[in-house]
């Protein structure tokens, strides 16, 4: 059995995307054909292929019709299974599941893009996997027969990714936004249901929390939810604040520990880490609310989860209010700059993307570019009225009503958001005689090389500490 992936009429980039035409085969043993057993319309994109202990096959998928082809490159999955080759194909898990909510019982919001790993099998028929639920990292079981899910409820859960299963022990990870990653494991003797399930730390992280900081999550229920947490220094006065939202736009930022964090809470700033409308682990509805809405609604949920964090701890300085983002958390910053010029004081984009109609032909996931501004996507170049609909969802729209002082981290190798948006936008600025830096780095998107990583993050706390006056 394997999973493969249409190349026609053009390759489109897979990394971060679940919406690419795919079908299931299957290859009998020294058979030189194969036989296509789901997903010959290409309107399927599968994933995650395992198999059970009894021979069961399971997969995820996601429709790729609807409103706009081939739909948001991440969303909410469906858990498939097939008993046989010539078996009847069996939806386990449907991808409509109800929004997530802030209630300590919160129903099964669905999944999303969740971690299983290489011994996933609690039994014959139960598979544990993690995955977001709300902006929380967190357990599910699933009963491939009876088609239960169950997500444990107690605090002891929260936060915890299953990395391996055996016999009746489970073994995960847990953090928090203050505790580093740290090993607990769970028994599942004795126990009367799954949702019952605790975790036990096997050592615990010390001094944990980090001493002198606090996190606080904030929740926004305008039509859809969506959250904010903040991880930061517990009191002062004149606490600077880096506003940081995630890119996708189809992602999360869970309330895990990221070593980043720590350094900039070190040089005293506050991070407010914001999941706008259209983030995973909210539920399918709320993923799909932002298609045709980027550039509106994704940064008004920004800008608001900014004053909530004013207005909720004194300790924030208002007049010190910052900006990080990366690809499209880039294209939220660098919109907030041109939309709120007044409360933001400085801005690092990395990779970001600033003018969506000069993206749509040389980017890797063109489809994306279509999508994203609520049209479906047809393989061919855009037309007149879809380019204008893409500029003026686009950064570049607000360009000369920027005021606060950007600097550009470059990827001269990015295939996602090619280097070209970022030279644009840094040309613009100086034409309009704007304050403006840029870095470009041999390397891709992610800026992920750790030489590069540690050059962009010191670099923006220098840029920060000069803008700041600290």
């Amino acid at each position: 059995m394997g999973v493969a992936y249409r190349t026609s009429p053009r390759r489109l980039g897979k990394v971060y995307c679940t919406n690419r035409p795919s079908l299931l085969f299957h290859i009998p043993e020294g058979a030189e054909t194969w036989t296509v057993i789901t997903g010959l319309a290409s309107d399927l994109g599968l994933t995650s292929l395992r198999t059970s202990p009894s021979g069961t096959l399971v997969w995820l998928e996601r429709s790729l019709s609807g409103d706009f082809y081939p739909g948001p490159h991440g969303a909410s999955l469906r858990l498939m299974s097939l008993d046989s080759v010539n078996g009847e194909i069996r939806e386990v898990v449907s991808e409509q599941q109800s929004e997530f909510t802030t209630e300590a019982r919160s129903p099964f919001a669905g999944l999303f893009n969740p971690s299983i790993s290489p011994r996933p099998w609690v039994d014959n028929v139960t598979l544990a996997l993690s995955g977001p639920q709300g902006e929380t990292t967190r357990p599910m079981f699933i009963n491939i027969e009876t088609k239960e899910v169950t997500v444990p409820g107690d605090e002891s859960c929260l936060g915890v990714e299953i990395l391996d299963v055996t016999s009746d022990i489970l073994l995960g990870r847990r953090s928090d936004p203050l505790t580093p990653g740290h090993l607990v494991t769970a028994r599942l003797t004795g126990l009367n249901s799954l949702a019952e399930l605790t975790f036990k730390e096997i050592k615990s992280p010390a001094p944990c929390p980090v001493p002198g900081l606090t996190w606080r999550s904030f929740s926004f229920n305008p039509g859809n939810i969506f959250t904010a947490h903040y991880i930061g220094p517990k009191s002062g006065s004149s606490v600077p604040l880096i506003v940081w939202p995630h890119g996708g736009p189809h992602s999360v930022i869970t309330t895990d520990f990221k070593t980043i964090v720590m350094f900039f809470c070190q040089l005293g700033y506050g991070v407010l880490y914001v999941n706008y409308r259209g983030s995973l682990g909210f539920g399918e509805d709320n993923v799909r609310s932002l298609l045709g809405r980027v550039g509106d609604q994704d940064v008004q949920d920004c800008h608001e989860a900014t004053l909530a964090s004013l207005d909720n701890l004194p300790q924030l300085a208002r007049d010190k209010v910052v900006l990080m983002g990366g690809s499209h958390g880039g294209f939220l910053v660098t919109h907030l700059a041109g939309q709120f010029p007044d409360l933001y004081k400085a801005v690092v984009a990395r990779n970001p993307v600033t003018n969506i109609a000069s993206m749509a032909g040389v980017t890797d996931i063109s489809d994306w570019t279509w999508n994203e501004v609520g049209i479906s996507y047809n393989w061919l170049h855009p037309a007149p009225e879809t380019l204008t609909s893409m500029w003026n969802k686009s950064p570049i729209s607000h360009i000369e009503s920027v005021k606060a002082p950007i600097f550009l981290m470059i990827g001269k190798n990015d295939l996602r958001v090619p280097p070209s948006q970022g030279y644009e936008f840094y040309h613009s600025l100086k034409a309009l005689g704007k304050t403006v830096e840029m870095n470009v780095y041999d390397d891709n998107h992610p800026l992920g090389k750790v030489e590069n990583d540690v050059n962009v993050m010191i670099n923006a706390a220098l840029f920060y500490h000069k803008h700041l006056n600290m």
